[in-house]
């Protein structure tokens, strides 16, 4: 991921100079609970498109070579061996719909959670940094 204008996120500051973002996501292993995801990242359909696609006022171009069902492959990981995830926050670029959300939900709730599913979900983990804060 990268934008063209780093003073989009500090305004007056680095007015023009482009910026390489990350797009994270974290698989954990954990020896008796298994495979743990922490966020998604981008929509898998960006590995669709090579070249990556562009917002529609040019502020960031985004590109994902490979889906995330993919990347699990390479490491020997199915989707159904993901046990929990999480998602850290709302944004686009953390929680992309993917194989392995379809399986969790299937495994953790019998369908897909919806916007107040994961806002209570979000609630939770704020609540959690809270208390261990």
């Amino acid at each position: 991921m990268s934008a063209a204008d780093q003073s989009r996120w500090s305004r007056g500051v680095n007015v023009g100079v482009p910026i390489e973002l990350s797009d994270n996501c974290y698989l954990i292993h954990h020896p008796r609970r298994g495979w743990f995801l922490w966020d998604t990242g981008l929509p898998d359909a960006l590995a669709a498109t090579p070249e990556g696609t562009t917002s529609a006022n040019g502020a960031l171009h985004v590109k994902r070579p490979k889906t995330l069902a993919g990347q699990l492959d390479e490491l020997g990981v199915k989707p159904a061996d993901i046990k929990a995830m999480a998602i850290s926050h709302t944004h686009p670029d953390y929680q992309r719909p993917t194989t392995a959300h379809a399986t969790l939900n299937r495994n953790q709730w019998g369908h897909r959670p919806g916007p107040s599913a994961r806002s209570r979900l979000n609630a939770a983990l704020i609540r959690a940094r809270c208390v261990k804060a």
